[in-house]
């Protein structure tokens, strides 16, 4: 996994997750077997083999990016009512404290002050994973494949959450998302 890019001169049953790109050059520049996901571009000579080795490419997400924000915005929601109702028990606690102290009281306060700081954190996290689902939907739009080789049948292209599996072998090309559909384009004039 890396923020940015990846270089290799092939890829061998790997998963692979990169911020920006994958590049694969070399001798070979071949990816076979595993997953490599790429949230601008992928770039490779040979993808898959003869014999069908379950290769996926993914630009984006793999999951529909409404779908996952409707997920996460859920789970949002859910840890915020978690948070407000830890909030209200701690005012009823620290209502309780003031009428009278007890060890009971302020070990319970203490508990619920831990609850507060997971939850808070737990909220922020899921928060945070929204702005970078939102960041990567931005920057895949204009996602592409490019393929300066082969590209054998059976291998999996994914493009946010658009999902191709090839039957036919096919040459130099490239793979991009428009609307609702996976564009395969000749590199070759």
């Amino acid at each position: 996994q890396a923020n940015g890019n990846v270089s290799a001169n092939a890829i061998l049953n790997c998963n692979i997750f990169a911020g920006k790109s994958v590049i694969v050059s070399g001798t070979r520049g071949s990816i076979l077997g595993g997953t490599v996901n790429a949230v601008e571009e992928i770039q490779a000579s040979t993808i898959g083999n003869r014999i069908g080795m379950d290769t996926k490419l993914i630009i984006g997400m793999e999951e529909d990016f409404k779908s996952a924000m409707e997920k996460l915005d859920a789970s949002i929601e859910d840890a915020g009512d978690t948070c407000r109702k830890i909030e209200r028990d701690l005012e009823r606690v620290h209502f309780r404290l003031e009428q009278q102290s007890s060890s009971a009281l302020v070990l319970e306060q203490k508990n619920l002050l831990e609850q507060k700081k997971k939850a808070k954190l737990a909220l922020d996290r899921l928060i945070a994973r929204r702005e970078n689902l939102a960041d990567i939907r931005e920057r895949s739009l204009h996602g592409k494949i490019i393929i300066s080789g082969l590209v054998y049948p059976c291998s999996h292209i994914v493009m946010n959450g658009l999902s191709e599996v090839l039957s036919t072998e096919r040459r130099n090309v490239t793979f991009s998302r428009s609307l609702r559909e996976i564009r395969i384009i000749s590199n070759t004039l």
